[in-house]
C-alpha cells in the first residue's frame, strides 16, 4: 500500500470518529457564499480595530477589542433617496460572477463610500450624516475612492467616470463604451475563469486610472434560454466557446479629469 493510499485511509477513519455536525447541510447552506454569515464581506477600518458589515437593511460596526457591535448606518433613508434603476428585461450573463464591494472605507477612516440601489453616498463618521453623490436612473457600478479621498471613480454602463467630491463635478473619462466595447468593465471570461472582480485601478498618487478595455464584438453569441416565465425568452450571451475568438483586451491609462 502506497504512502498516499495509507494517508487517505487514515484520514477516512479519523473522519468517522468526528462528532456529527450540529447544523444540518441544506441546499441553502451549500449555495450560500462563504462570506455571507455577516451579510457580506466584513470590511476592516483603517485602524485595524473595527470592521463594518451588512445586516438586513443596516450596516453594523464591530469593535474588536470590546467584542461588541453597534448600529452604524440605517440604509432605508438612503434607499428612499436613490433613484430607482429600471429592472433589465434580460439577465446580464456577462457579469454574473462579478462581486464588487458596495462599501469602502476612506484611507483616514473618516468616511465610508456606499453604493445603494445604484446611487453613491458618502457617510461621515464624525457627524453620522451622509451626502448623496449621484442621483441618476442609471446604476453607478464598482465605485472606488481615490487614495487621497478627494475623488470617486465609478462605471456607468460601459464607460468610466470620476466625481470631484468637494466640487461635486463629474468627469467622463471614456467616450466609446458600448455593448461590445467595455471600458473598466469585465467580460465573461475574467471573472468566471480568473476570479477577477474589477477592471480598473487608481494610481497611488490619485492622478490617474489604469483600466482594461474589452472588445467582445468577435465573441460567439451563445443562445441561453430563460424558462422561468410563461414563455421562454432568448438571452444571447457573448461566450468564447472553444474554437471561437476571445475578447481583444487592452490596458489604458487616463487622467482623473
Amino acid at each position: 500500500m502506497s504512502a498516499a493510499v495509507r494517508l487517505g485511509f487514515c484520514l477516512a477513519c479519523a473522519a468517522l470518529t468526528l462528532p456529527a455536525a450540529k447544523k444540518p447541510i441544506t441546499l441553502d447552506v451549500v449555495a450560500k457564499p462563504p462570506h455571507t454569515d455577516m451579510g457580506g464581506t466584513p470590511l476592516w477600518a483603517p485602524d485595524g480595530k473595527h470592521f463594518a458589515y451588512y445586516k438586513d437593511k443596516t450596516i453594523l460596526l464591530y469593535d474588536v477589542p470590546a467584542k461588541s457591535a453597534k448600529l452604524l448606518i440605517n440604509l432605508e433613508p438612503l434607499e428612499a433617496a436613490a433613484v430607482k434603476v429600471p429592472t433589465p428585461e434580460r439577465f446580464d450573463w456577462r457579469n454574473r460572477r462579478v462581486q464588487t464591494e458596495s462599501l469602502e472605507w476612506s484611507a483616514d477612516g473618516r468616511e465610508i463610500l456606499l453604493e445603494v440601489e445604484g446611487d453613491l453616498f458618502l457617510w461621515h463618521m464624525d457627524s453620522g450624516k451622509w451626502d448623496q453623490l449621484t442621483n441618476t436612473p442609471v446604476a453607478e457600478a464598482d465605485p472606488k475612492l481615490s487614495p487621497d479621498g478627494t475623488h470617486v471613480a465609478f462605471r456607468r454602463d460601459s464607460d468610466l467616470y470620476t466625481l470631484d467630491i468637494a466640487a461635486h463635478k463629474e468627469t467622463r473619462l471614456t467616450e466609446d463604451g458600448s455593448a461590445t466595447l467595455l471600458n473598466g468593465e469585465l467580460d465573461w471570461v475574467y471573472p468566471e475563469e480568473l476570479d477577477l472582480g474589477t477592471a480598473y485601478w487608481w494610481s497611488p498618487d490619485s492622478s490617474r486610472i489604469a483600466y482594461l478595455q474589452f472588445d467582445i464584438s468577435r465573441e460567439f453569441e451563445y443562445p441561453q434560454i430563460d424558462l422561468k416565465a410563461r414563455r421562454a425568452l432568448l438571452e444571447l450571451e457573448r461566450y468564447p466557446q472553444a474554437g471561437t475568438p476571445n475578447a481583444d483586451v487592452r490596458v489604458g491609462v487616463v487622467s482623473k479629469d
